[in-house]
């Protein structure tokens, strides 16, 4: 979502939001002095635009959905500088929108990307991957299918005349299961790219240790393990490490100590657990290195890929909602905490974006968005570290945590601070909460 200035207080600001739920749209008009008998608004254009005047200037928007009037509309908000208008709309006139989470489209999914397609860095170009080294792409299972599977097998019939007598453990999938990277396939989750060490190049990653808080380590966005509990039991030592893939040649905490793989390296700092890579030609941050899983994953907002059809490539926006949206499909729980993967100890100062999905559902247009826009709506704050924890940390919040590079929370936060400028100024916030949009992805032309 592109930045949007605060309005000027002599501008009229439109927003109006299409509710599919309930089948509403909402026409919300701010005013730089209250309403009179200057003020006139009206439909236009067969039912989808809207234009208000007032006091000598105007302002019009595109409708999200045809409004089921025209012509002047009634004016009930004389002497103030917020004028509303809802319109109830028939089913047929609703977009043929999938808006459940479960139902999402994401960005990127297996099926759009051409097999052999080469992995390059989006900011510079350089090559991460070769063409046709990677000859398949499947999709990562999502995590409600794991833990559908744990729970049926923990509570499915037994049947004690069979010969199966419940041994889970060799049964290869679960919420407890790890995918591990296979030469020449390329695994797609939500947010990244996930590939065999061996397949990819150019790229390095230099990780300086404060002391590690691993709340929850993520394979990619997928496969997390609860490993530490709370920051003062951890006792992390200080180290610095250097990696460089291209070569297979690993740095140790020690400059004249080489390893010849990353299995030595490993060996030698068995508390890191995902390392942060980036391009060896323009130092982007692209993805992370699995240790465990001798994986990398590279960020789908960062990279470039040859895909079927022609579409705008995903923002670190588009993936953070699509990661919000599967959490509420996922746990029911639409209250989160967006944090880094990596964070120091002793950063007493650090806050992190706790975000909570109003609606997930939410068409807006506006005379600063001209074309009809998916996107949720959300109250973000940010919160101290400690309460960050204690959230998180809770069985009764209810509160998910979500990690994300640091960069791209940056991004998300200043995407929400800007776009609560198209909102009505009454609308902008909500007891401690700011109210923001972001929008969600859709398939559509670059």
């Amino acid at each position: 979502m592109p930045a949007v200035a605060p309005p000027s207080r002599n501008d009229i600001l439109i927003y109006a939001e299409l509710l599919t739920n309930i089948r509403q749209v909402t026409i919300k008009a701010s005013l730089p002095t209250p309403a009179d008998h200057t003020t006139t608004a009206e439909i236009l254009d067969e039912g989808r635009k809207f234009r208000i005047s007032h006091n000598g200037t105007s302002g019009e928007a595109v409708l999200p959905a045809t409004a089921p009037v025209k012509g002047t509309l009634p004016l009930s908000h004389k002497g103030s500088t917020e004028v509303t208008w809802r319109f109830p709309l028939k089913p047929a006139r609703v977009p043929e929108r999938q808006f459940l989470p479960e139902n999402q489209p994401l960005p990127w999914p297996a099926s759009v990307i051409k097999p052999g397609s080469p992995i390059s860095c989006r900011a510079c170009g350089q090559i991460f991957i070769n063409s046709a080294t990677v000859t398949t792409w499947k999709d990562l299972p999502s995590e409600n299918w794991a833990e559908m599977m744990e729970f049926w097998h923990c509570h499915k019939p037994i049947d004690h005349d069979t010969a199966e007598d419940g041994d889970l453990q060799h049964r290869g999938y679960g919420a407890a299961s790890a995918i591990t990277a296979q030469p020449g396939v390329g695994f797609v989750d939500i947010t990244s790219l996930l590939f065999a060490e061996e397949d990819c190049g150019s790229i390095k990653s230099t990780l300086h240790m404060d002391g590690f808080l691993g709340r929850r380590l993520w394979l990619g966005s997928l496969f997390c393990t609860r490993l530490f509990r709370a920051a003062d039991r951890l006792g992390y030592p200080k180290r610095h490490m250097a990696i460089c893939s291209r070569n297979s040649k690993f740095s140790s905490p020690n400059p004249l100590e080489k390893f010849d793989s990353s299995q030595d390296a490993i060996q030698a700092t068995k508390e890191e657990r995902f390392l942060t890579i980036s391009c060896s030609n323009c130092a982007a941050e692209v993805g992370t290195f699995s240790v465990l899983a001798s994986t990398v994953a590279f960020y789908k907002w960062q990279i470039s890929c040859e895909i079927s059809s022609i579409q705008k490539p995903p923002s670190s926006s588009d993936c953070l909602v699509a990661t919000l949206l599967s959490t509420i499909a996922r746990s029911g729980s639409s209250k989160s905490v967006v944090m880094p993967r990596n964070m120091p100890l002793a950063d007493n100062t650090l806050r992190h974006l706790q975000l909570w999905v109003l609606n997930n559902n939410v068409i807006f247009t506006g005379n600063q968005k001209s074309t009809p826009t998916s996107a949720v709506k959300v109250l973000f704050k940010e919160i101290e570290e400690k309460e960050a924890l204690e959230l998180v940390e809770s069985l009764s919040n209810d509160v998910q945590d979500v990690n994300f590079p640091a960069q791209a929370i940056k991004v998300a936060r200043e995407t929400l601070t800007f776009s609560k400028y198209m909102l009505p100024s009454s609308e902008r916030s909500f007891q401690e909460w700011q109210v923001g949009l972001l929008e969600r992805w859709v398939p559509q032309p670059a």
